[in-house]
């Protein structure tokens, strides 16, 4: 099963009745991919920066607003840890998907928003949206001109990574042999060059990890987010 890591990771702690151990159930077949995530704004905002944001939300507290798709979401608690980091008060306004938040994002509903760059790029082309910031290490090539949190001023807690990664799993129990030949496959078919092209248009990174590396990454981040789960104290039931 190809799992995004938000909700795999972080449902881990929303919910107190999961059917399965997000650890323990399964194991790692390859981390495919990073996906960067963005902060924009609607296109008619008059903020241009990351700092022009946090100066609204101190100047005007309680009136500045962020999306996500969902309470408990990646995006969600993305805009929690910036309102701890800033020392900021933010109001959270959820949606039914990162759709419907960024149609209502795009329509100046909300002041910013959390998002995916595969989710935003076509209304950043599309001159619906702005990009104030991106939520890597280092700048995105599909973005050359937009900053990272980092750069801009409100560099991610030390040991957080507010990224997305997308991966494959097979159940614990699955033959290390099968294990290693799906890998094989799926780090074949992402090393396409077209497979790569798309990619880095979509504003991803290919990984293609090993089955254990992606066991390690995905029982750390289960164990991350809860903390910041318990910290926030958001539950998403």
């Amino acid at each position: 099963m190809m799992v995004p890591s938000g909700p795999y990771t972080i449902g881990a702690s929303t919910y107190s009745n999961l059917p399965y151990d997000p650890v323990g159930d399964f194991t790692g077949v390859s981390l495919l991919a990073w996906v960067t995530n963005v902060i924009v704004v609607p296109q008619a905002s008059p903020v241009k920066t990351l700092q022009d944001l946090i100066r609204m939300a101190k100047e005007k507290p309680g009136t500045v607003t962020f999306s996500s798709s969902g309470s408990g979401s990646l995006h969600h608690l993305a805009g929690e840890v910036m309102k701890r980091q800033t020392g900021t008060e933010m109001i959270h306004v959820p949606f039914k998907g990162g759709g419907p938040a960024l149609t209502a994002l795009a329509s100046n509903e909300v002041t910013f928003g959390f998002t995916s760059m595969p989710s935003a790029m076509p209304l950043i082309n599309a001159k619906r949206v702005r990009p104030i910031a991106v939520t890597s290490e280092k700048r995105m090539s599909a973005l050359p001109a937009t900053p990272t949190m980092t750069e801009a001023g409100v560099p991610p807690p030390a040991g957080l990574d507010i990224r997305e990664w997308y991966g494959v799993i097979a159940p614990a129990a699955t033959p290390a042999a099968i294990v290693n030949k799906l890998n094989a496959e799926m780090v074949k078919a992402f090393k396409r060059p077209d497979v790569q092209t798309r990619l880095v248009e979509m504003g991803a990174e290919y990984v293609g990890s090993s089955p254990q590396a992606l066991s390690k990454q995905l029982a750390n981040d289960v164990r991350t987010w809860a903390k910041w789960v318990k910290d926030v104290g958001v539950r998403a039931e």
